[in-house]
C-alpha cells in the first residue's frame, strides 16, 4: 500500500502556470487559431478580421471566463447554453510543446461537477484537439506535406483509427445523434494527429491530392479502412 501511495504522490501534477501563455492551433480547414490563456480568461484570436484594412492583424473574437484549474481540469465558462460551467481536461505530449485540451460536449451546474466528469470521462482521445507553442507551431512548416506520404506511413494512419474502433462504437452508443454528426470532425483529428506524430503537416497547401486517392484505392488500405465502423458512417 506504502509504494502505491507513493506513487500516486509522484505523479506529474499540471499547474495553471503551466499552460498559461499563448497557443497555435488549426481549425478543420486548415486556419490557424490562436489562443491565449491567462490568469482569468481564455481568449480566442482570429487572423484578418473584416475591419482590419489589411486582413494582416490578429484580433481577439471571444474571450471565456476561467472560474478553475484543478487536478489537470480547467473549469470554464459554458457558453453553448445549458447550465453554466464547461470543463477540459488537460495533458501535455512533446516534452510541454503540445497542449491536448478535451472539453466536455455538455454544462455542468457546479464546478465539483464539471471537475468530476471531465477526469472520469471515457473517450477523452476521441475530443482531444491540439496547441502548440509558438516555437512547435513554427517548426511545422518544415514538415511534409500529404503528397509525400508514403503506403507504409499512410498503412500506419489507417491502422491507428482502427485502435478507436472500439471506444468509438461506445461514444456513438452512448451519446446518440449528435455523436453521429460529429464522427468526420473526431476522425479527421485522429488523422491530423497521427500525420504530425509521423512528420507530415496535413494542413500545408499541397498539390497532387491524385497521388492520395491512389493511395486509398490500394487493396491493402481499402481493407484496412473498410474496417472502421465511424468511416462507414461519414
Amino acid at each position: 500500500m506504502k509504494l502505491i501511495y507513493l506513487a500516486l504522490v509522484l505523479l506529474p501534477v499540471i499547474s495553471l502556470a503551466q499552460i498559461k501563455g499563448t497557443w497555435m492551433a488549426y481549425d478543420q480547414s486548415g486556419t490557424e487559431l490562436k489562443v491565449e490563456i491567462t490568469e482569468d480568461y481564455l481568449i480566442k484570436y482570429s487572423y484578418g478580421y473584416t475591419d482590419d484594412p489589411d486582413h494582416s492583424s490578429w484580433r481577439p473574437y471571444d474571450s471565456v471566463p476561467i472560474y478553475k484549474f484543478e487536478n489537470d481540469v480547467l473549469v470554464i465558462k459554458n457558453k453553448k447554453g445549458g447550465d453554466g460551467y464547461s470543463a477540459a481536461a488537460i495533458s501535455f505530449k512533446n516534452e510541454g510543446n503540445v497542449l491536448q485540451m478535451a472539453q466536455m460536449m455538455k454544462g455542468f451546474k457546479t464546478i465539483k461537477m464539471a471537475v468530476k466528469e471531465a477526469k472520469e470521462y471515457k473517450y477523452k482521445a476521441l475530443i482531444t484537439k491540439e496547441y502548440y507553442t509558438l516555437k512547435y507551431f513554427s517548426e511545422l512548416e518544415n514538415y511534409k506535406t500529404l503528397d509525400q506520404i508514403t503506403k507504409s506511413d499512410f498503412i500506419v494512419v489507417a491502422n491507428r483509427l482502427n485502435t478507436y474502433d472500439h471506444d468509438m462504437e461506445g461514444f456513438l452508443a452512448d451519446t446518440g445523434e449528435r455523436a453521429q454528426r460529429m464522427t468526420f470532425y473526431i476522425t479527421q483529428g485522429i488523422v491530423n494527429r497521427t500525420l504530425l506524430e509521423l512528420g507530415y503537416n496535413p494542413f500545408k497547401p499541397y498539390e497532387g491530392g491524385w497521388y492520395l486517392k491512389k493511395l486509398m484505392e490500394d487493396e491493402e488500405i481499402k481493407a484496412l479502412l473498410e474496417k472502421q465502423v465511424h468511416l462507414r458512417l461519414n
